[in-house]
């Protein structure tokens, strides 16, 4: 299949100068140079006058009226299509130039994996890493040719500041920055959480054993499963309890024994977190658990059951 290129080349001297451009009005100039561009992307046009109006889009009678004067400059070839024998001549060239671009392209590709197919993997595994070069490797600044690696960019070092201290002072225990301002980036992880310690490892078991044993209680036997974000959340919570289960087992239970019931509704390790300073005194006695309300209810209707059967 030919290939087709996205553009076609104008000449403007040999436009302006040309004599039968010169003798065309601007409607036809423009009815020519549509004409022009539809034969580079279809290679011809049409035989039909008909079909070439059907393409450019014309009104019938403005068709009519233009037609004549351009009709001359797409005469029709062997195979009865038009084209405009200089623009036919400038498509096969630029044609003949994309198709040999193109073959170059395949055989050098096809040598290149050759090439690759005869290395070893080791080999291989070493050529595709010193093909790039990380952005990490330099400061930041402008980006320079790698020429180890053509076509491939690499980050290049901005010059510091010309300072003493900025070339010669460095933390104690690093060893002082290149002389020249230039020093490879470090890399630096961020730190995580701090490992707890056997105390503390103890009273996050103690506080999720309770925390778990009070939800099943004022659920009426619920299950509280514990998620990725409550063990940040129990951690945070023993914090502000100074590591002390026994305290935030007490706020635990005053929260999800609140008298409020959206507080009891929606009493969760985070609710916990964000009132920890209001439940560390219990203004208003916690109320009884689901659990207890429902047995005092059971009690009472067993007594009532049993004054009916006894008579007063």
């Amino acid at each position: 299949m030919a290939k087709k290129s996205p553009y076609m080349p104008l000449w403007i001297d040999s436009w302006k100068g040309s004599g039968t451009v010169a003798g065309m009005t601007m409607a036809e100039r423009g009815l020519y140079l549509e004409l022009l561009m539809l034969q580079w992307r279809d290679g011809a046009l049409p035989a039909s006058d008909k079909a070439c109006w059907k393409m450019v889009g014309a009104e019938e009678d403005e068709w009519k009226t233009l037609w004549p004067a351009v009709e001359g400059c797409f005469p029709k070839g062997d195979d009865g299509l038009r084209r405009n024998p200089r623009l036919a001549e400038h498509l096969a060239e630029r044609t003949a130039y994309l198709e040999a671009q193109s073959a170059r392209g395949r055989k050098g590709g096809l040598a290149k994996a050759k090439q690759a197919l005869q290395q070893t993997p080791s080999k291989r595994l070493a050529n595709a890493l010193a093909s790039y070069s990380y952005s990490y490797s330099q400061p930041e600044g402008h980006t320079q040719m790698d020429s180890s690696s053509p076509g491939v960019t690499r980050r290049a070092a901005r010059p510091r500041k010309n300072s003493k201290k900025t070339q010669n002072s460095a933390p104690p225990g690093r060893p002082p920055s290149d002389p020249s301002g230039v020093s490879g980036a470090v890399l630096r992880k961020k730190p995580g959480p701090k490992p707890l310690t056997p105390k503390q490892n103890a009273a996050r078991g103690i506080f999720t054993a309770g925390w778990q044993a009070l939800w099943a209680e004022y659920r009426l036997g619920d299950d509280y499963k514990l998620v990725a974000k409550d063990r940040v959340l129990i951690r945070r919570i023993l914090g502000l309890a100074s590591w002390e289960p026994q305290e935030a087992l007490r706020r635990a239970q005053r929260l999800l024994g609140s008298s409020d019931p959206w507080t009891a509704r929606n009493a969760n390790l985070g609710l916990l977190e964000s009132r920890w300073n209001v439940l560390a005194v219990d203004v208003a006695p916690a109320a009884p658990s689901k659990a207890k309300r429902a047995a005092d209810l059971q009690s009472d209707l067993d007594w009532l059951d049993e004054q009916n059967h006894h008579g007063p």
